[in-house]
Order: C-alpha cells, then structure tokens, then sequence
C-alpha cells in the first residue's frame, strides 16, 4: 500500500502557484535548443536534453571560448519542488536568477553547464541523484561534440541543490552509499575536483517545519526518521575520499549549523575544507546570499573566495 503522503497537498498547492498551472515535470524543451553569442565573448547553448528516461532533462551550456576550461555543473535549488536552471532558488533572498551568475563564471574562464532535475512529489528521492549522474555520464560521452572538458568537474549547488552536490560527493567516494541509492557512477571520480556547497539543509533533527514539509514530500515519508532520511544526513556517511569541499550559508536563517556540521565531520576524517561565513555583525546575508554579489560586500567577499577555491582545485 503506498503511504498518503501529508506535506504533498501543501507543496503541490505551491508548485501549482509557482508554475501557473503548467506542468512542473515535463519532456518538452521549454524553448528551441539553439547556440547564440552573448556578451563578453561568451556562448550559450540552451535546451541541451542529456536524458530520454527523467523529464525536465534539460541543460544549458555557457562557454567561455576554451574547451580545456574546468567544466562547472550547477544545480539549482528550490525546495526540490521548484527552480530552475535559468531562474535558480525562488526561495532565496537574492531572488534567484543564476542565469546572470553562470554569465559571470564563464566570464572568469569556466564552462558552465545548468541542469534542471525532476521535481517532487511525482518524482522523489533518489531519482535526482540518478538522473543528474546520468547527465555527467551523457556529457563525459559527448564532451567533443559540445566542446566541452569532463575530466575536471566542480559540482556546484545551492539549497535543495547544495544538498544534491553534497550526495553527489558521497555517490563518488563512499561505494556503499551509492549502493543504496542504487546509483552507479557514470563518470570517474578522480574527475570530480570539488564541491561547492552553499546553505545545504542536511540533517533532518535541525529542520524547521518549512523544511521539514518539503524534505517529507522530496522523501516521500511522513516522518524523518529511518533509512530513508539518513540518506540526507551527508555528515554521517563521510570518509577521507570524499572531494575537496568550499562550504558556506548565509548568517541568518540558511543552514549555517548544517554546513559546519559537514566541515567539522570531513575534517575529522581527514578531507578538506573551505569555508567562508559572513560576518553577523557587518551585514545579515539571507539564503543564496551570493546571489546578491552587486549589492553586498560579504556577498562578493562570498563569491570571490569560492571561486578562489574552485581556481585551486582545478589548477
């Protein structure tokens, strides 16, 4: 019998209002897939489908002229109901919009890929992971057709996002993780660089009751507890193999407890650690506060010291 999932009407009567009453799981490219120059020397190619098995499959391709370029693949956030690779997290204060943000990276020598991902509650955890693997392995095989570097990844993530990224680092380093997620890495993880993680809800005893209705509906349990919910918990699965990690949050309600607690785990198992936590007492930085680099000096302090990191890793 398939348990009746409380916290779905909730976050459908959400979806519902976020999409309009347009379908937040589709097959069909929102637009026609087309390669176009932008700004800066950089090009873009939209709608790039990377699966026939998940819908909303679909990537967009910054190029920044060099296809030796660290490859950077984005995921977006959202609650793991909403967002998108264009619009971002509608949840975070900056508003969003990672389109202009992924112009940005690619304007500082990096090919940015932007993924979308199947949208709970029809399709729920670990499909996200299985898809998004399957989408590395589609560009690692593809990587001379679109001009692209697949031998070094930075995966970065932001909110539900984040907390993909941060399953992504176990996925590739802790074989009896992937096992039970039933995931088989599609690509080498000696070809994952780094991960950059920012404000990641992933241990389920310190959500809030926002949170908690949106991971029951991605986890498709009414509690969590169990198996199941410590497959989020990326700080109890950990091992010294685990990718090099640049880990931040914003001071005022964004995970920052979450992604200490991963910091202080990967360095007890010996991994290591960036991290970059802006200061309380100069400026309070929201949710995705790095979204907000035009305005905010911590913002831009924030996304300068992660792609510092992301120039080490891939060096």
């Amino acid at each position: 019998m398939v348990e009746n999932i409380i916290s779905d009407a909730i976050i459908l009567n959400l979806q519902k209002q976020y999409y309009k009453g347009a379908a937040a799981n589709t097959f069909e490219p929102l637009a026609k897939s087309e390669r176009r120059n932008l700004d800066g020397g950089i090009a873009l190619i939209n709608e790039v489908c990377f699966s026939e098995k998940y819908p909303n499959s679909f990537a967009d391709i910054y190029f920044c002229g060099s296809e030796k370029a660290p490859t950077l693949v984005y995921l977006h956030g959202g609650g793991w109901f909403m967002g998108s690779r264009t619009d971002g997290d509608p949840l975070a204060s900056a508003g969003g919009g990672i389109a202009k943000q992924n112009i940005m990276m690619a304007k500082k020598g990096f090919n940015i890929i932007s993924m979308d991902y199947c949208l709970a509650p029809e399709y729920r955890f670990p499909a996200q992971l299985h898809q998004i693997n399957e989408g590395l392995g589609y560009f690692k095989e593809n990587e001379k057709e679109y001009g692209i570097n697949m031998q070094d990844i930075v995966l970065v993530g932001g909110s539900a996002g984040a907390v993909l990224t941060a399953q992504l680092g176990l996925v590739y380093s802790n074989s009896a993780y992937a096992k039970i997620v039933g995931v088989v890495p599609a690509v080498d993880a000696q070809t994952i660089r780094g991960l950059a993680v920012d404000g990641a809800p992933m241990n389920p005893a310190l959500f809030d009751q926002g949170v908690q209705t949106m991971a029951k509906t991605w986890l498709g349990s009414n509690v969590l507890e169990g198996e199941t919910a410590k497959l989020i918990h990326v700080s109890e699965w950990v091992t010294e193999d685990y990718p090099r990690i640049f880990l931040t949050a914003g001071n005022e309600g964004c995970f920052m407890e979450h992604t200490v607690e991963l910091g202080n785990a990967l360095r007890h198992v010996g991994a290591e650690v960036d991290e970059y936590y802006p200061d309380p007492e100069i400026s309070k930085e929201g949710h995705g506060y790095m979204g907000d680099w035009e305005n905010s000096a911590q913002a831009r302090e924030g996304f300068e010291r992660q792609l510092a990191f992301i120039r080490k890793v891939t060096q």
